[in-house]
């Protein structure tokens, strides 16, 4: 019985710290084209069992994580440059100004542009 608690306690630490190495890669590595998939290969893990991990440690999911890290990276630079939109978008990992466009607005409440008036002398 303690050995099972204890290997319990053990797995739970050992998926913590995949989590933790996930989100300090994905952290480093946001502007580049993540997946899920290429993630779960890296770290030598299912990937859907780490899609089911990552939520389970963070509360979000893996994309919504990643979306949500690239969008704090563009407010900053919204607010701190001159950089066009589009610029911005790549430069933060979305290889569509588009869909980067709709992520703002769905996670900020405003589009980028209103965004970086809103913020012009932040």
């Amino acid at each position: 019985m303690l050995a099972t608690v204890y290997l319990s306690e053990l797995e739970q630490q050992n998926e913590r710290n995949t989590i933790y190495k996930v989100i300090q890669y994905v952290d480093r590595e946001f502007r580049n084209k993540l997946k899920l998939q290429d993630l779960a290969r890296q770290f030598h893990i299912n990937s859907t069992y780490l899609g089911q991990l990552f939520r389970k440690q963070t509360g979000q999911g893996f994309s919504e994580y990643l979306n949500a890290k690239r969008i704090e990276e563009a407010k900053s630079l919204l607010k701190r440059t001159q950089l066009k939109i589009s610029d911005i978008a790549v430069q933060v990992g979305f290889s569509n100004t588009d869909y980067f466009i709709d992520k703002f607005k769905l996670i900020v409440g405003v589009v980028p542009s209103v965004y970086k008036n809103e913020n012009k002398n932040h």
